[in-house]
């Protein structure tokens, strides 16, 4: 591992410290990669209590080192690459990458045309600010961009312990879509449930997170050991309609999203009938 370190020269500075570019200041640094600098509108974070390190504040755009992580909202990656392509003094050895999960390298043409090699780095997992050790091990991380870029950043996320998948622009949109279904959409379910609870019973987030915990947990757990159609269990993989009907009668006498249940009734009905 450290051949491969040296290999790819792991120089890196970071702009933008939200959870992502935290995570990968704290375990590029703990593998041995030197930070270059930070730019944070809260320089306080530098000092970062969760790792125990002290990070530089990015003061030169000379010395942005071999990898400059770009780790901002979405919106503002384009923005950043235009800001940064009118310093004339950045080194032409710097290579820009973005984490973002549904962008592509092509928001950084105008880094490419001032003779950069650019890329995406997209870790698939959704960071806990407070996590520190080997926050990479094991998670698939979709790479995007000049191929030769691709190979150093390969090193870096067998660095970080992480499962690195070439993928092109089509490709990585695909995984960030589903991305949202397997993860955002699982809350988005959960504040559903809550509003169901909302209606009979008190502090419904709170009922939710403590009584169902075990049951979301045992889900995915069958879903990721049994697959399907073994994982699916309830009133649709039943085919019970008579439940279904009454738990649709009573979200429409409550006013709550009866459309939505319906929705995925089907889903799961129209999957066992294509199996």
């Amino acid at each position: 591992m450290q051949n491969d370190q040296n290999l790819i020269n792991l120089e890196f500075s970071i702009i933008g410290f939200g959870r992502v570019g935290a995570g990968l200041a704290r375990s590029l640094t703990r593998k041995g990669g030197i930070c270059t600098g930070i730019l944070t509108s809260d320089r306080s974070k530098l000092d970062d209590k969760v790792s125990g390190l002290h990070f530089p504040a990015l003061v030169e755009y000379s010395n942005l080192g071999r990898f400059c992580f770009i780790c901002v909202p979405d919106d503002q990656i384009s923005v950043v690459a235009d800001q940064l392509s009118k310093y004339p003094d950045i080194p032409s050895n710097t290579n820009f990458i973005h984490v973002s999960g549904t962008r592509s390298s092509h928001d950084l043409t105008v880094l490419s045309k001032k003779g950069h090699l650019v890329a995406s780095f997209h870790p698939l997992q959704t960071f806990n600010p407070q996590a520190d050790i080997e926050i990479f091990r094991d998670i698939l991380i979709s790479i995007e961009g000049d191929e030769e870029l691709k190979v150093d950043l390969y090193k870096i996320a067998a660095l970080l312990s992480a499962r690195p998948l070439s993928v092109s622009p089509e490709q990585k949109k695909t995984i960030h879509i589903a991305a949202v279904f397997v993860s955002n959409f699982q809350s988005a379910l959960v504040l559903e449930a809550g509003k169901v609870i909302g209606t009979q019973f008190e502090n419904a987030e709170h009922f939710v997170r403590q009584n169902y915990s075990s049951l979301m947990q045992q889900t995915v757990l069958n879903i990721i050991e049994k697959g399907f159609p073994d994982a699916l269990t309830g009133p649709a993989a039943r085919n019970d309609q008579n439940t279904i009907q009454q738990h649709i009668n009573y979200l429409n006498d409550n006013g709550l999203n009866s459309s939505l249940y319906s929705e995925l009734s089907d889903v799961i009905r129209r999957y066992l009938k294509s199996e």
